[in-house]
Order: structure tokens, then C-alpha cells, then sequence
């Protein structure tokens, strides 16, 4: 599915750019056009403006909904490097790391892309993953996983991520409020 979906994908931006159009494809992919610069279409600064009246935050989420969300580092995080390999606990286990990552995905603490579009994303640094055993409970139907974000001395992307540039975001994941 995802061979055919990266070919519905890539083909009209193949068509423009061997038309000669001055389209990048990152403005391809994000839908920007020369009139709409915004990546994200679904956030009218106009309606926010309009339902939102009053609002105390209004005017910092017109400005994210027409520029996006502007990020600020102290330092430039490292080129990125290769994906690592996960731990041989994680393969040796992949049904019920699967089955832990599906179930944190449903609950909002993972957000779970298709590995394609890391390339698209150099900022993101990805790290291994691995699985322990649970008390009591045999690894092939459960297990705890573990994240490797281990990282060389002061190349952690959180140290150099200035916090108080982006503003404080709280959510409730969809399956808790449908």
C-alpha cells in the first residue's frame, strides 16, 4: 500500500517539475502556492480571528496558522546520522512490540509516520528500540519497550531546543474525547 500510495504521490510532482515549474517539492507536498503560503490549510487565520474573538491566545495562533510554529535552538543540532538498527530484543519480539506501540499510539503518546517520510526530515534523529520482559508474562504476548536515546556528549536535541519559543501545548488524544 505504501508503494502504491508513494506513486500517487510522487507522479504529479514528476509531471510539474519535468514541465519546468519553479514548484519545489517541499512546496508541492506542503500545498503552498504563491497566494497561500501556509502548510497547514486547515488552520484559517480568518476564522480564528472570527470564532475565537476575544480569545486571550488568539493573535499567537493566527500567527502559527500563517507562518507555523517558529522553533528556536541554541545550537544547531548535529547532521543527522544513519537510522540505527533496533535491539535483537525488539526483532526477536515484533509482535508484541507492535502491539505496545499501536496501543501508546491510540492513547497519544506516539505519533507513528510511514519511515518515508524521515527522509523528508532531516531534523529528525530516530534511535534504536528495544523490548524487556514483564514480570510473570512471556515476551512473545507482552512486553515493556525501551527507547535508546542515547546521544554523544552535548549533542541531545533537547539541550539545544530553546522550550520558550514554541508555545505550552496540552491535548487530549481522540480516542478520549470521541
Amino acid at each position: 500500500m505504501s508503494t502504491l500510495l508513494t506513486r500517487l504521490h510522487v507522479a504529479p510532482f514528476q509531471t510539474l517539475f519535468e514541465s519546468g515549474s519553479s514548484v519545489s517539492k517541499k512546496q508541492f507536498d506542503l500545498g503552498e502556492t504563491a497566494s497561500d503560503t501556509r502548510s497547514n490549510k486547515a488552520l484559517d487565520p480568518n476564522r480564528l480571528l472570527q470564532f475565537l474573538h476575544g480569545y486571550s491566545h488568539v493573535e499567537a495562533l493566527v500567527k502559527i496558522a500563517t507562518h507555523g510554529v517558529e522553533a528556536q535552538w541554541s545550537s544547531i543540532p548535529s547532521t543527522r546520522r544513519p537510522s540505527p538498527k533496533n535491539h535483537g530484543s525488539c526483532r526477536r519480539n515484533l509482535r508484541a512490540v507492535t502491539k505496545n506501540i499501536r496501543e501508546d499510539q491510540d492513547c497519544g503518546q506516539y505519533t507513528v509516520v510511514e519511515a518515508d517520510i524521515l527522509y523528508n526530515r532531516p531534523s529528525v534523529i530516530c534511535s534504536p528500540l528495544g523490548a524487556a520482559e514483564k514480570k510473570g508474562i512471556d515476551m512473545t504476548i507482552d512486553v515493556s519497550t525501551i527507547h535508546d536515546l542515547s546521544y554523544r556528549q552535548g549533542d541531545s536535541t533537547n539541550l539545544s531546543f530553546k522550550t520558550d519559543s514554541v508555545p505550552t501545548i496540552t491535548h487530549e488524544p481522540i480516542p478520549k474525547i470521541a
